[in-house]
């Protein structure tokens, strides 16, 4: 893939875009009025209502021998007035007093049985909960009849020569913990989620249906075929472009809701308030990026398939109600994020975004959601190239699903960048609920052996299998030349500064200081487990198999990318990924450029494996052996690794053995060509 034909896609699809003025008025003008517009309406209809509702007087019918003294309370009390007072109730008072509340004749009847008497007298509170005007003044009026209760028991107390006080044995007093600026997060984190996830959504709608289902009724994309230039490219400047779209109207709208909400809560009767400052926004914006990947890339993918702009919105309308459904999570009480509902696309999105804003959120359960919905985005964004290399989909409209979803990469001889990131997506989903599950039923060495050999190891090579790419040239089962094992040594002797140095500006933080110090106490720092025990699970286990797997096959197919940086960048970043405590991704995703490089440019997982296995190994000993940490730490030894570091660095470039054998890469695909 080449970027600058990508970036002119991009470009021209962009400007084209921007100049159909339904789009930008739908994904910019409308969001930015309507909330305002309509929070301003809701709450200025709530204010009236309730400023009518104060002012008006409850209108009361009172049957039977309601006594008299409390129909004056309720007078005073809740300014109310009598406007149908009888003696008996009506044969039937029920259907009677719902007759009297729907004409508006009356808000509350108040029935007490005929013969009451004694002690105690029954008064029963007819309202309507479903009519407005009933229920408030239902409210009104139960408050009347409590407090005027209170105060008849406080007056027969006091009549039989007992202290008044006694009436109230518990003087109850009802506080909330909340305080405003929690009730108006709570207000907010019903409505944010879903409102986002919407937005989003119907932002890209429109771009994505233009320039797939428009360009082919327009015959602009059978004209665009015609250039030398491949499909993957074509996705890919598209892509780029409603992503752009959608990103950009989600940040307006994100800006607008935030204010309006700002605004809403401020109104509140139960007073409340809302201020989202910049990191907020921008965790909810990262929070929302893979939401936003996987949603475009599903636009794209059904969009394409339609014959017709006309045809497009009806393929695409179930994706928006996918969406909302995924939304309206945020509206239910009970809803979580739980192991479970962290797996479900959009649906983790949602109610991870609720947390935030509740303060609810932690930094593992931000990782997890992250990396669970960037894995699902990877598989939209795969489902959308597949439909676009089927070109008789992009010709005739046609939906050849057999052409689409026939795993074409089996009979590729080298995995692909969609490949490895597919691989790296299942394994994610395997490691984190397998290694939930060990936890539950193992200890600390079976959940090392089970993660190394069944969740890296094995379906390594069982993905190879499936893909049938030789192992050799797949994972770099090669011997290193005489440079490469020179540069070996040197990256073994000082590569474990590297991620001491990172490692030491993240122990500056609390969180990375209390996940050290529970490392450690996990891999026997007091001896739970034998220093050969340790140095077998912890140092030469990972050394190979998490080798094979982020060495091997990872960065095999990002090296199809054509790009040394997307390579190694790419590789280190899902190696990171997968130590999931945020400390942990900085400090492996650091190693994981070095051990990238150096498998790349030495042509061999040999050296990686060994530099893994002596940093891993290094780790052991600085928690076993007293004093050898500070001696490691001092800056005379950090500096004298890292040049030693550096110079490996150096030796290795270049040092990869020929290999003619290698095929290149593939044409340009011109439907032009003969």
């Amino acid at each position: 893939m080449r970027p600058r034909i990508v970036l002119h896609i991009f470009r021209k699809d962009l400007v084209e875009t921007l100049r159909d003025r339904r789009t930008v008025v739908m994904a910019f003008v409308v969001p930015a009025l309507i909330y305002p517009l309509l929070f301003t309406l809701l709450g200025s209809v709530a204010t009236d209502k309730r400023g009518e509702l104060e002012r008006t007087r409850a209108r009361i019918a009172a049957w039977g021998p309601v006594p008299e003294d409390t129909l004056r309370a309720v007078e005073q009390q809740a300014r109310a007035e009598i406007v149908d007072r009888r003696a008996l109730p009506p044969p039937e008072p029920e259907a009677e007093a719902r007759t009297l509340v729907a004409a508006k004749k009356v808000h509350v009847i108040l029935l007490t049985p005929p013969g009451a008497s004694g002690a105690s007298t029954p008064v029963r509170v007819l309202a309507d909960s479903t009519n407005v005007d009933s229920d408030a003044m239902e409210r009104r009026v139960s408050r009347a009849l409590t407090e005027h209760g209170a105060e008849l028991l406080r007056q027969r107390m006091t009549a039989l020569g007992q202290d008044a006080a006694a009436a109230t044995p518990l003087d109850v007093h009802e506080e909330d913990l909340a305080d405003a600026a929690r009730r108006g997060a709570s207000f907010a984190a019903a409505l944010l989620p879903y409102l986002l996830l919407v937005l989003v959504a119907t932002s890209g709608f429109y771009a994505a249906l233009d320039l797939t289902a428009g360009e082919k009724e327009r015959g602009t994309l059978q004209t665009l075929l015609t250039a030398p230039v491949r499909s993957v490219e074509i996705v890919a400047g598209k892509y780029l472009a409603v992503l752009a779209l959608t990103l950009a109207a989600t940040v307006c709208n994100l800006g607008s809701i935030a204010l309006t909400l700002s605004r809403a809560t401020a109104a509140m009767e139960a007073g409340a308030r809302f201020s989202l400052g910049l990191s907020g926004a921008g965790a909810i914006f990262l929070t929302v990026l893979p939401a936003a990947l996987l949603i475009v890339a599903l636009l794209m993918a059904v969009g394409v398939l339609a014959r017709s702009y006309r045809e497009g919105q009806s393929y695409l309308m179930p994706i928006l109600l996918l969406v909302m459904v995924a939304g309206f999570a945020s509206f239910l009480p009970g809803a979580e994020l739980t192991a479970g509902t962290a797996l479900v696309p959009l649906l983790n999105v949602t109610l991870l975004v609720h947390d935030i804003l509740v303060g609810k959120a932690g930094a593992t359960q931000i990782t997890v959601v992250w990396a669970v919905s960037l894995a699902w985005a990877v598989l939209g964004i795969l489902l959308a190239a597949r439909v676009f290399q089927s070109e008789q989909v992009l010709l005739s409209g046609e939906k050849p699903w057999r052409d689409v979803l026939s795993p074409g990469l089996r009979q590729a001889r080298e995995l692909s960048p969609g490949n490895a990131l597919a691989f790296a997506a299942v394994l994610l989903v395997l490691t984190f609920y397998g290694s939930a599950l060990i936890e539950r039923r193992g200890g600390v060495v079976a959940l090392i052996l089970v993660s190394q050999l069944g969740f890296f190891l094995a379906p390594s090579l069982l993905w190879c299998r499936l893909f049938r790419v030789p192992l050799r040239d797949t994972l770099q089962l090669r011997w290193p030349t005489g440079r490469g094992w020179a540069a070996t040594v040197l990256l073994a002797a000082g590569g474990w500064s590297v991620g001491a140095v990172v490692w030491a500006q993240l122990l500056r933080f609390p969180g990375a200081r209390a996940y050290s110090d529970w490392l450690g106490e996990l891999l026997g720092k007091q001896g739970q487990l034998g220093l050969g025990t340790a140095l077998l699970l912890v140092a030469l286990l990972p050394a190979v198999a998490e080798e094979v797997t982020f060495r091997g096959v990872v960065l095999a197919g990002l090296r199809r990318s054509g790009s040394r940086w997307i390579t190694v960048a790419g590789s280190a970043l899902v190696f990171g990924l997968f130590h999931v405590n945020p400390y942990h991704v900085l400090a492996a995703t650091a190693v994981g450029l070095l051990l990238g490089w150096v498998a790349l440019e030495s042509g061999s997982i040999l050296p990686g494996m060994l530099i893994h296995l002596v940093n891993n190994g290094a780790q052991v000993l600085l928690d076993r052996i007293p004093g050898l940490a500070d001696r490691l730490q001092s800056p005379m030894v950090l500096a004298l690794a890292l040049a030693t570091t550096a110079a490996g660095v150096l030796l290795v470039r270049g040092s990869r053995r020929p290999a003619p054998e290698e095929p290149p890469g593939p044409a340009p695909v011109s439907l032009a060509s003969p």
